[in-house]
């Protein structure tokens, strides 16, 4: 699914599975109690491991933060996760030349 994406073909799916693993972690781990984690402890982990997707997960051209413009535009994220190009700058890696 995100070899097509631009998270896929700029090497950024690690930061997105470190994120969602952070964020489902944070919400399912404190209804078992065998685990140990209270809720506010979980509730911790599911924020900061969705604070680190939306500030770690950029363009690495342009810089744009995809998931933190998806927080406005929640029709971006069908693009973020399955175009092959930035939707900020159109450029498909990081490997493209800027314009002279």
């Amino acid at each position: 699914m995100l070899g097509n994406s631009i998270i896929g073909t700029t090497g950024q799916g690690g930061k997105l599975v470190a994120a969602l693993v952070a964020m489902l972690a944070g919400s399912v781990l404190p209804a078992f109690p065998a685990t140990g984690m209270s809720w506010t402890v979980g509730t911790i982990l599911a924020i900061a491991g969705y604070a680190l997707g939306v500030a770690l997960i950029r363009c690495p051209v342009c810089k744009a933060r995809w998931f933190w413009d998806a927080l406005m535009q929640p029709e971006l994220y069908k693009q973020i996760l399955s175009h092959p190009e930035c939707p900020e700058c159109s450029r498909a890696s990081a490997t493209e030349k800027e314009p002279d």
